[in-house]
């Protein structure tokens, strides 16, 4: 709920409570409802800076368990500054800064992210190669599953064009149906857009 407030409802209130919480969270843990802080990093991620981009980096390189790593790690992919999400991106072809076990995922929370969606795929095509050889198997296919986002007739396109010349090792059958949602994703864009505008 705080999150469809914050990001999909945009509200401003819900925002700056969660600035708060984060602050004050930083100087003492206890201060705010674990349950909560996923949430409130979220959408400070979403108008965060170069500044904040970096303080959730070294959050992540320097967590002391699996929640904080994994929170600030998937943070990383949420800012709105197509600048920080290319550097997400870059990050996540350096096994010293992500892991090859966690970077598929990484790349596609980018792919799923309104703002980056499209850079996103274009990392995607420019590096297939480094990917697939860096990747394991499984995450090559999670990533690739991550195109249903790509809900733009261009996009869908593209994407036939290119998965039509390459294999996704061990994940014919969930491409297959990735890019069949993809497929209903654009559909149902083109048919509800105009009611909703």
């Amino acid at each position: 709920v705080i999150v469809a407030l914050g990001d999909t409802g945009n509200d401003e209130a819900v925002q700056n409570k969660a600035r708060r919480l984060y602050e004050a969270w930083k100087t003492d843990r206890s201060s705010v409802d674990p349950n909560v802080i996923d949430a409130v990093v979220s959408l400070c991620a979403k108008g965060g800076d170069a500044v904040l981009y970096n303080e959730f980096l070294q959050y992540y390189r320097r967590a002391g368990n699996p929640q904080d790593e994994g929170r600030f790690l998937s943070s990383l992919s949420r800012f709105r500054d197509s600048n920080l999400l290319g550097q997400t991106l870059t990050h996540a072809l350096d096994p010293n800064t992500i892991r090859t076990q966690d970077a598929p995922f990484t790349v596609a929370q980018v792919l799923g992210n309104a703002e980056g969606a499209r850079a996103a795929w274009q990392f995607i095509k420019d590096n297939w190669d480094k990917l697939v050889a860096l990747y394991p198997e499984s995450g090559v296919v999670r990533m690739c599953e991550s195109i249903t986002s790509l809900d733009d007739a261009e996009l869908e396109a593209d994407v036939q064009a290119f998965f039509k010349e390459r294999q996704v090792a061990g994940g014919k059958l969930a491409l297959q149906q990735a890019m069949e949602m993809q497929r209903i994703n654009v559909a149902f864009r083109r048919t509800q857009s105009p009611a909703l505008a």
